[in-house]
């Protein structure tokens, strides 16, 4: 049998061995972050990255400054949250963007952990170890929202056309930029062979694009008149007199510093500019999937950043929306002839479109209207209300006549997620549907008689029957809601601005213009309406 000496002799041997073979297996050279950061550049960064100029910054500004003499073995996770503190920190008290901030330190964090991953392929770095950056948590970051708007383009337009004479190369540059949205680079080095002033198109190939991709921007009439009046004296379009190099970017952004003063608009930066461009073309009812195409975007979510729409936008999509229903309702004014008519040009190229299997049919319009009319007179208004507005079922039964402002024609109702009151923007002939509901209770969407709301199981019933009726065979009532947003996007209206319209999302709602929702509401309304103009819906009024 075994004895205990001779266990305890066996494991000695092993352990012997095991650590024989650990001391035998190569280690990390010793190497600095400066030797290091180097090997990153010329390796990995210029092959690689078309941004290695902002790597190379962020090394001379801030790493290097902080962590130049230290191994790499020897950073700790306590080091480089010292580290991202320090940068965050230095930019208190100063304007420059060289002076640090939160978004420096998430960049400058987010290239160490590149160059540490790298580190370790490359065997700089023992595999064994954590990276100092994993357990590092970034500062929130808000995405920029400043775009030029429509009361400051006459100042800016001034301020740029001084240069006319003393910079005219600049003055066609922010010119070109505004009308096209090209990135400054883009655009900056762009060169005559690149310009066909033909097709009104300039082509840029994808080694000097963001996304790799080649491009093929066009161009307006006037962006076309203002780059064939300027002189052909270098290869390149937006050069000084006298030069073969293309504009640098330290003097334009030089120049745009003095622009911004003289406009009175000193915290636009150079790339709000191209963030106006896709604003308003968002905010003119252009498909955001228009929009990227424009701003050469391979991802809507990076056009929804620039894309920003005002109020105003919303409200107007509201009130066409309610335009649209007004056949539907009985007690609604439908629309002029004129408006009828301009939606009759159209109807036989939309007459047989059907929509998809979880809203409403578009032959189901008639229909559905002649079944909500029938229902009571509380759950028929409950009903158009919900079609129109986009509010939830919870939102519109706790909703109280002292929420209803008439003459602003909006209706304060409890955001659910963030628990906070707002203001709905409502279209006219929703307040006028509204109105012709009793007062006997201190709730909207009462039953008669009865001091309480309506219940969920009363509106569920009151579907069931509509969708009976209306052989719409177990359709559920947000249906509705899906239809309008549909019909607002095929109406031409862009998915953001009838997303606020809607109520399908609170996104920036409190920076928009009431007027600009407004006409989004009508346009949808009008649609609607165009689907329900050969049907005899009774009237209310």
């Amino acid at each position: 049998m075994t004895t205990d000496s001779d266990t305890k002799q066996t494991l000695r041997e092993l352990a012997t061995l095991l650590a024989a073979e650990l001391n035998s297996q190569p280690t990390a050279p010793s190497i600095t972050m400066r030797e290091f950061s180097t090997i990153y550049l010329e390796r990995h960064a210029k092959p690689h990255k078309k941004t290695w100029k902002m790597d190379e910054s962020n090394l001379r500004l801030y790493i290097l400054p902080a962590l130049a003499d230290r191994e790499l073995c020897s950073i700790s996770t306590a080091d480089v949250l010292t580290f991202q503190a320090s940068i965050c920190t230095a930019r208190e008290g100063c304007s420059k963007s060289s002076s640090g901030g939160r978004y420096a330190a998430n960049r400058c964090i987010e290239q160490l952990g590149q160059m540490f991953r790298l580190a370790r392929d490359w065997g700089y770095f023992p595999e064994d170890r954590r990276i100092p950056t994993d357990k590092v948590k970034g500062f929130s970051e808000k995405s920029r929202e400043r775009y030029v708007d429509e009361s400051e383009m006459a100042r800016l337009a001034k301020a740029i056309d001084r240069r006319k004479k003393t910079a005219p190369h600049l003055r066609a540059f922010f010119w070109v930029d505004l009308m096209t949205g090209l990135r400054r680079d883009e655009l900056r080095t762009a060169m005559w062979c690149d310009l066909d002033l033909v097709n009104k198109q300039l082509r840029r190939p994808g080694k000097t694009t963001k996304n790799g991709e080649p491009l093929c921007q066009p161009l307006s009439p006037q962006a076309g008149q203002l780059l064939n009046e300027l002189p052909r004296s270098s290869p390149y379009i937006f050069s000084a007199k006298g030069r073969e190099t293309p504009v640098t970017s330290t003097t334009i952004f030089r120049c745009w510093d003095r622009i911004r003063k003289e406009a009175n608009i000193s915290d636009v930066r150079l790339h709000d500019l191209r963030r106006t461009v896709g604003s308003w073309l968002a905010q003119s009812g252009e498909s955001l999937a228009l929009v990227g195409k424009a701003l050469n975007h391979q991802d809507l979510s990076a056009t929804q950043i620039y894309a920003r729409f005002s109020n105003a936008d919303v409200r107007r999509a509201l009130d066409r929306h309610s335009a649209k229903l007004a056949t539907y309702i009985t007690g609604i004014t439908i629309l002029s002839g004129e408006e009828s008519a301009q939606h009759s040009r159209s109807q036989k190229e939309t007459e047989n479109e059907i929509l998809l299997p979880d809203m409403v049919p578009r032959p189901n319009f008639p229909s559905l209207a002649k079944a909500i009319n029938q229902c009571a007179p509380h759950l028929k208004v409950f009903f158009w209300l919900y079609f129109m507005t986009g509010l939830t079922k919870d939102q519109l039964l706790k909703a109280k006549w002292s929420d209803l402002d008439e003459a602003a024609c909006s209706l304060n109702v409890l955001n659910r997620h963030r628990k906070q009151q707002f203001k709905h923007p409502l279209s006219s002939r929703a307040v006028k549907i509204l109105s012709s509901l009793p007062r006997h209770s201190a709730f909207i969407f009462a039953p008669p008689r009865k001091p309480c709301a309506i219940s969920f199981e009363t509106i569920k019933g009151a579907w069931a029957s509509v969708c009976g009726r209306a052989r719409l065979g177990g359709l559920e009532v947000r249906s509705l809601q899906k239809t309008a947003m549909k019909l607002a996007i095929d109406d031409g209206i862009s998915s953001g601005i009838a997303a606020l319209a809607l109520h399908r999302t609170l996104y920036n709602r409190s920076k928009y213009d009431e007027s600009q929702v407004r006409e989004a509401v009508e346009k949808i309304a009008e649609k609607i309406m165009y689907l329900a103009e050969h049907t005899r819906v009774e009237r209310l009024v």
